[in-house]
């Protein structure tokens, strides 16, 4: 019975590592070939995301010059020997300071529903409920109760509508995702180099710290996660219920902070699940079921205001209107002309249905079956569908970071500099960073899952395996390349160990070169 669990444990291992290459393989060959850019004046959302292809030569120049760059810092500078904890701690201050100074720079305010939970947040300390009812917000998105609450929490201890506080407490959330990263990678490997190529690659992850501005809940959301990966590795490894406690309130302060952090969980649930019963180790079946009690910790939040405010908190717009949304074709005419992404169908519906969550849930089921009958009976339009809604999520460079500035009026008059991240020179030598980091950690991802097939165990694909959530979910789900930022992030851990292992074996392989044509010309040269 103990072999039969085993191998079929590993056949569905090997199974979900199949997987996860052929998406860590769609992701690289799509970034290699193209780039997706938002054109601002398209629609009146101005969010038209576009993926073209790239010419032959700039797809070489990318390739060659993500290679020259680690030759670079292996060959001609001592980054990769350096102290770790002392590269870590400069690598800290530089991530708080660059995320503070772009505060200070773009002097951006919350608009749209950034601003709305903040308003949300304020009117809360003053004992004003209204949104929870009627035709408020909240009838409508009550999953936002987590993020309003945290920010009422801020707000009551540092001052109503400072939203500047959300922004500083952003940046240290940043700073403390680039640790627990970093925790979680000495977890899978004891290489100092890659250590240090992991810091190295912190000093141009632009697209989270310039998110620093953005208040919201997925910041927070992602460090509580990590939070959460990180202890559960722990609990894994020593066994202490400490760590898994820490896990789990972790997990549940995620999902509080953000909606998606439920996929975060789900992973981490499976993942534990998976381990408990191939290992038949009954402690880790337990863990996994009470993990998924995080899942209910944002219905908790609910609970409290719904006693707190008197009220019925709503059901909202129901996960239907949001899949038949992600699932309808865009167009330029009408609304956002991207497939998948939001073009108002889910708020629209649940208005038309009289804010009766169950009756728009019919009306979206409907229209998700006519969607599906379509994608059957022209297979060439799912295709086509697919390559767009993936494409124009996952090879956007700069995440919409750009994009949230310069679609919408939530600015002060930028200083010079700050004109030039935004708009000028900086922003073209920026987007190419961001355009060789997306490449690097798609593609390092991919050359990680093959190079360290045979020693993979499910942990080590852990976050992985939340990043297949992610994809299964954003091609679903409303599409916009700023969701997809949190998977990207935490993609680095494993693309920079497989980045450093094809840097290695190619340098391996031009020195074995090397080291033969030598051979060859001394023996020619000695037979002369």
């Amino acid at each position: 019975m103990n072999a039969i669990i085993n191998k079929t444990g590993n056949v569905i291992q090997k199974i979900i590592w199949g997987i996860l290459v052929a998406m860590f393989g769609i992701l690289s060959i799509f970034n290699i070939l193209g780039t997706t850019k938002i054109d601002i004046k398209v629609n009146d959302y101005k969010e038209y995301a576009e993926y073209s292809l790239n010419n032959i030569l700039m797809i070489i120049l990318y390739v060659v010059t993500i290679f020259a760059i680690l030759y670079i810092i292996d060959r001609y500078t001592k980054l990769l020997k350096m102290d770790t904890n002392k590269f870590a701690n400069i690598a800290t201050i530089y991530v708080i300071a660059i995320g503070i100074a772009y505060i200070v720079m773009v002097r951006a305010y919350p608009i749209s529903d950034q601003s709305v939970v903040q308003r949300i947040a304020s009117s809360f300390l003053d004992g004003d409920y209204s949104e929870l009812t009627g035709k408020g917000y909240l009838v409508a998105y009550p999953q936002q109760l987590g993020i309003i609450g945290i920010i009422q929490i801020i707000y009551y201890i540092f001052g109503k509508d400072n939203y500047i506080a959300i922004m500083l407490f952003n940046v240290l959330a940043m700073a403390g995702i680039f640790n627990m990263l970093y925790k979680i990678l000495t977890k899978m490997t004891d290489n100092i180099r890659i250590h240090n190529l992991y810091w190295v690659m912190v000093f141009g992850c632009f697209p989270l710290i310039f998110y620093s501005f953005f208040v919201y809940g997925t910041i927070f959301g992602l460090f509580f996660s990590l939070v959460g990966f990180y202890n559960l590795i722990l609990a894994k490894e020593n066994g202490k219920i400490l760590n898994f406690v820490i896990s789990f309130l972790a997990f549940c302060m995620g999902t509080i902070s953000k909606s998606n952090c439920l996929i975060f969980v789900i992973a981490a649930v499976l993942v534990t699940l998976f381990y408990g019963i191939k290992e038949q180790k009954l402690k880790y079946v337990v863990f996994s079921i009470i993990l998924m009690g995080a899942l209910m910790a944002p219905k908790c939040v609910n609970l409290y205001y719904a006693k707190k405010a008197n009220v019925t908190i709503s059901k909202g717009v129901p996960a239907k209107c949001f899949i038949a949304m992600g699932l309808q074709k865009g167009t330029k005419e009408l609304g956002c002309g991207v497939d998948g992404w939001y073009n108002a169908y889910n708020l629209t519906t649940f208005i038309n249905a009289g804010r009766d969550s169950e009756k728009a849930s019919e009306i979206a089921g409907e229209n998700i079956s006519e969607r599906l009958s379509e994608f059957k009976s022209k297979p060439l339009e799912f295709v086509d569908f697919a390559k767009n809604k993936i494409t124009t999520q996952w090879c956007e460079p700069t995440f919409q970071t750009f994009w949230m500035l310069q679609a919408m009026d939530n600015h002060a008059e930028w200083s010079k500099v700050a004109e030039s991240i935004e708009k000028g020179k900086a922003n073209k030598i920026i987007f190419v960073i961001m355009k060789l980091y997306l490449i690097f950690i798609w593609l390092g991802n991919l050359a990680y899952l093959i190079a360290k097939r045979k020693q993979l165990t499910i942990w080590n694909l852990l976050l992985q395996v939340a990043v297949l959530g992610g994809f299964i979910f954003h091609f679903l789900w409303e599409g916009k390349a700023l969701y997809i930022m949190p998977y990207y992030v935490i993609s680095f851990v494993a693309g920079v160990q497989g980045m450093y292992m094809l840097y290695e074996k190619i340098k391996i392989e031009t020195l074995n070169i090397q080291e033969q044509n030598k051979k060859a010309v001394s023996e020619v040269n000695h037979k002369s």
